[in-house]
């Protein structure tokens, strides 16, 4: 689902959070929930507390981030952890930004999400780029018959910048980052029959993502619509 140049999408360990994000595709992180809604559960079968792990340094700058989440109550376990779980419950809540400098802290966001993946972004040298790519949940609803889906965020390295790039009820497919270019190229399902779900009826869209200013622009209207009535 996410790109193919600096991505290669996995179940990990919580443990490797712990991995320098220098490291740069063992950076990647994301968390696999069962099917199994959150507004399903019983209020008294979940668990608010969120945990923090252990820091991770950001390449290349003076900030250190502290991924927080959920701790799993039900197992009487009293760290994090990311494995399998009711949708929701095990992605990360938010990520606790520190100046290690200053010993300033600030939230990522002020809105309640869930990420489901993070990482620096690199050229195909393996240098780092001064931005931060994450997949994310944002739209946290208790209809049941929404799908939850993920959207595309960037933000800057300080985690001041957190900015959703993802249209109104598209869905993130998949991305990559071309550093010729210095644009990350990204596809999107749109819910276009308004059903709450995602598939093959859908229209997909392009989008080009400028890394120096975050403009992004659809791509390929016209000469997929040209294609189309060759047909």
């Amino acid at each position: 689902m996410f790109g193919k140049a600096i991505k290669s999408i996995s179940i990990i360990s919580v443990i490797l959070l712990a991995i320098p994000l220098s490291s740069c595709r063992k950076s990647i992180k994301q968390f696999i929930a069962e099917d199994k809604p959150i507004n399903e559960i019983p209020q008294s079968e979940r668990n608010n507390t969120l945990m923090a792990q252990l820091p991770i340094k950001i390449d290349s700058t003076n900030y250190i981030i502290f991924p927080i989440g959920q701790a799993k109550k039900d197992r009487g376990i009293d760290k994090i952890s990311y494995s399998k779980g009711n949708y929701y419950d095990y992605y990360l809540d938010n990520i606790i930004f520190q100046n290690i400098s200053t010993n300033e802290t600030h939230l990522l966001s002020k809105s309640s999400i869930k990420i489901v993946s993070f990482e620096q972004l690199r050229d195909h040298q393996n240098r780092a780029e001064k931005l931060m790519i994450y997949t994310v949940i944002d739209d946290l609803s208790s209809n049941n018959s929404k799908e939850p889906h993920t959207v595309l965020y960037v933000g800057s390295l300080d985690g001041k910048i957190f900015k959703r790039m993802s249209p109104k009820d598209h869905q993130l497919h998949n991305w990559k980052y071309i550093s010729e270019a210095s644009k990350i190229y990204y596809q999107t399902l749109e819910d276009t029959d308004g059903n709450g779900e995602f598939d093959s009826q859908d229209r997909q869209h392009l989008y080009s993502l400028s890394i120096k200013d975050f403009v992004s622009t659809e791509l390929l209207l016209n000469e997929l619509k040209e294609a189309s009535n060759l047909q």
